[in-house]
């Protein structure tokens, strides 16, 4: 456990507003178990500052770029891991949660409506 603190820690103390407008630490290192990668959902960015953001964390942890998964949280990403992700996950910068709470709630909805309408039996039939 003492390690996954300090990456926690380090993390923590990396600087972020640099690069994002929120990032938080998702997967199994948030789950309190030593992953393969780091994965870190972060605000939307530009592919230079993708690039950018990447280089800097590499350096900062002394790890490879292989071992740092970086995903933007946007309105296209899938619904079942943004619910499944963003309520475990543990917050390493925050500056907009507000854009955070929308694509979640907007998440909580679609879900609502995927099992009212028992959409995943509806495409079952679909296909069959």
């Amino acid at each position: 456990m003492g390690k996954i603190v300090r990456v926690i820690d380090k993390l923590r103390a990396f600087p972020w507003r640099r690069y994002v407008k929120f990032a938080y630490l998702t997967g199994s290192w948030a789950e309190g178990r030593r992953g393969r990668d780091v994965d870190i959902i972060i605000s939307p960015v530009d592919l230079e500052t993708y690039g950018e953001l990447l280089e800097a964390l590499v350096k900062h942890l002394g790890v490879t770029e292989d071992q740092i998964d970086l995903i933007p949280l946007t309105p296209r990403t899938p619904c079942p891991f943004v619910l499944d992700a963003l309520p475990k996950a543990i917050p390493l910068y925050v500056e907009d949660i507000d854009y955070v709470l929308r694509i979640f709630n907007i998440c909580q909805d679609w879900y609502i409506d995927y099992k009212k309408l028992e959409l995943h039996e509806v495409l079952l039939e679909a296909i069959r």
